[in-house]
């Protein structure tokens, strides 16, 4: 998405991945759980970088009872970092 890869900046849809297929995927998959939460830290990601505060907030809101699977990777710093409070006290 970052390297204007894909088909909408904010998406992660191409030639070859379809978001939704991979979401449903995912969804009630436990085993896949990891996969799930570095995807909603991703999407958090991506809707700040093109100010999409709706998808941001959808992403922040699914990955909290998935950070139990990360408990040791950088993705649980980023969650931090993105979807923290904003230090200027607004709500993202």
């Amino acid at each position: 998405m970052l390297r204007g890869l894909t088909l909408d900046f904010g998406s992660f849809n191409d030639a070859t991945f379809d978001e939704s297929r991979f979401v449903q995927r995912f969804e009630n998959n436990r085993e896949l759980s990891i996969c799930a939460c570095w995807y909603w830290i991703g999407k958090l990601q991506a809707g700040i970088y093109v100010s999409d505060s709706v998808a941001a907030i959808a992403a922040t809101t699914k990955s909290p009872p998935l950070l139990w699977t990360t408990p040791t990777q950088i993705e649980q710093s980023e969650y931090q970092f993105y979807g923290g409070p904003c230090p200027c006290g607004a709500v993202r």
